[in-house]
């Protein structure tokens, strides 16, 4: 069985649109929708990655330190926001090394600053709705709880179901931990902005937490 060349498959023209079009700044998957505009095929981008390997200049391979880079100076700037890869918020604010959620900064702004142990969180789960009803204080051990067995945010808001969620979370502890160590002890609060408030630490329990 003869081997087909890439002469034998693609017409002149098809094969000096891909020389002729192929620049190194335009990438491969731009190039792929180019082509199939052009000539009403329906070739994939593996296909015409491999075409202008062999007949034009590869693409420029993309230069992520330098992006890196560019990203860090920007966060360097008091006031610059931009979306971590878990999808939070984040601001440069005068004064601070590090960047900090934008829930946190608006709940501080309201109810001052945040106690060690306990994290911001939104209530309905949208990362973006900063209004401050939407923000709420929990120690990270009863968030943690409340994922693991897939209970809702927005049950925060009834005093009732929380004391239910600390109830489960004692229960809980004791049963994985058979060595008598005591969990934290919680217990709901009609507080502004918080969801229960610390009676007693655990003994491993964070007294500080980055969100």
């Amino acid at each position: 069985m003869p081997i087909l060349r890439h002469e034998d498959i693609y017409t002149a023209e098809q094969l000096d649109f891909i020389k002729q079009s192929a620049n190194p700044q335009l990438n491969s998957v731009e190039l792929t929708r180019m082509f199939n505009e052009r000539f009403g095929t329906n070739l994939l981008y593996g296909t015409v990655k491999l075409l202008r390997r062999k007949y034009a200049a590869p693409e420029t391979r993309f230069d992520h330190s330098e992006y890196l880079r560019n990203i860090q100076k920007s966060k360097e700037r008091p006031g610059v926001e931009y979306i971590d890869f878990y999808g939070y918020t984040r601001i440069k604010v005068a004064g601070v090394s590090r960047c900090i959620n934008k829930q946190r900064i608006i709940w501080e702004a309201a109810y001052g600053k945040c106690p060690p142990g306990f994290n911001i969180i939104f209530i309905d789960g949208n990362k973006a709705n900063f209004d401050l009803s939407n923000l709420i204080a929990i120690p990270p051990r009863l968030i943690n709880f409340m994922c693991g067995k897939k209970i809702p945010y927005f049950v925060l808001i009834n005093q009732e179901a929380v004391e239910n969620i600390i109830l489960l979370f004692q229960i809980g502890h004791r049963i994985k931990n058979r060595d008598g160590s005591k969990p934290p002890q919680y217990r709901s609060t009609s507080r502004p902005g918080f969801a229960v408030e610390i009676i007693k630490q655990g003994p491993t329990e964070p007294q500080e937490v980055r969100e």
